[in-house]
């Protein structure tokens, strides 16, 4: 009896520390606020871009989006996405779909949803520290309860090569890639038409918020922008009236030109 309790104790602690090695390199993820993602001009400065223009039903256009360390100390990422929200819907993940009427204008090609970001037609420029290989999806934003209204738009990963972490200086912005939108319908509408950079204050660590990843495990920090997400990154698209009346509304064609770096 005592010969066959002890390798029954062994098991048992062996077990015992398996549990333990597995509890000591659970992930904790920790998310911290004051990184804020915007949009600039395709090519231009990192200044924020705030408005733009939409000249005609068959405009494209290109924007840069930055991450903006607004903390007081240094930061550092080894992974990472961030979510361009150019529509709405009630659903979330590569299921989800546009609210019809939500998406007059949309990423360059609706179909290249699942490309690589390396090869996508949508992502037409990337920081060289972007390795690229992960794919892109067309997503509706994580964190709500299905049913309620939330961001639908491109997921692109923000995986750095070789997984070297990248640092952001405080009061620092990072380029990260180069996205091209189309217009589908804004124009024939008129008015103006909102692209965000989606994130979810509440649960920001996921696939479908935008969020940089810390490399210090076991706690993994997710800095994300915060409840302010929503004007912090907002990119207001006006639609240009028709040429026929622009002597008329040059004024305010003007005015929203002379505003379209200012930020707000």
């Amino acid at each position: 009896m005592t010969q066959r309790s002890k390798p029954m104790k062994t098991r048992v602690l062996i077990l015992l520390l398996s549990s333990l090695t597995a509890l000591s390199h659970a992930q904790v993820f920790q998310p911290r606020s004051g990184v804020q993602f915007y949009f600039s001009d395709a090519g231009g400065t990192s200044e924020r871009l705030t408005t733009d223009l939409v000249t005609g039903p068959n405009w494209t256009g290109e924007y840069d989006v930055y991450a903006k360390n607004s903390r007081q100390e240094t930061i550092q990422f080894d992974a990472g996405l961030f979510m361009v929200g150019y529509a709405q819907s009630l659903g979330y993940g590569t299921a989800a779909s546009p609210i019809p009427g939500s998406d007059k204008v949309t990423v360059f090609d609706v179909g290249a949803s699942g490309v690589n970001v390396n090869v996508s037609p949508n992502i037409t420029g990337r920081a060289s520290w972007l390795v690229g290989d992960e794919r892109s999806y067309l997503v509706g934003g994580f964190g709500p309860s299905f049913g309620t209204l939330r961001s639908y738009g491109l997921n692109v990963p923000l995986d750095p090569v070789q997984r070297i972490p990248i640092q952001i200086a405080s009061g620092e912005s990072l380029f990260l890639a180069r996205i091209k939108f189309r217009d589908n319908g804004l124009f024939a509408g008129q008015g103006f038409h909102d692209l965000v950079l989606y994130d979810y204050p509440q649960n920001p660590n996921n696939f479908a918020c935008s969020s940089l990843f810390s490399p210090n495990a076991p706690v993994i920090f997710v800095y994300h922008d915060g409840p302010n997400w929503e004007g912090n990154s907002r990119l207001r698209l006006y639609a240009v009236p028709e040429p026929a009346t622009l002597g008329i509304l040059g004024v305010s064609i003007a005015a929203l030109l002379s505003r379209r770096n200012r930020r707000p």
